[in-house]
């Protein structure tokens, strides 16, 4: 399945249930631009890219740590395409992990 950050944002504002049971617990592919790099509190790294209906809700996508020399590499704006599962949403913010980067 292949969708792009927006489509996938989107998704969770309309229905989180059907959303939820479209891409939670699934691997999917998703394309999007990089809006934010950043590490979560247990040192992984995680990217955000745009597609929320404001700028809480962008889609958040977390790696393993061994990923953290690629994302190094990476600037916000560039586009990017990840196979990742979903992890369901908090606040409608929708979440992925296990991601790696798709070439």
């Amino acid at each position: 399945m292949e969708v792009s950050a927006f489509d996938l944002a989107r998704e969770y504002e309309q229905n989180t249930v059907a959303a939820d049971q479209k891409f939670k617990g699934k691997r999917f592919k998703v394309t999007g631009t990089v809006v934010d790099i950043n590490t979560d509190f247990l040192g992984n790294p995680y990217l955000v890219l745009s597609g929320g209906v404001n700028q809480f809700s962008n889609p958040q996508f977390e790696f393993d740590k061994e990923q953290a020399n690629r994302i190094a590499n990476l600037r916000k704006g560039m586009e990017v395409v990840l196979v990742c599962t979903g992890n369901g949403d908090i606040a409608k913010t929708p979440m992925s992990d296990s991601c790696i980067f798709s070439y």
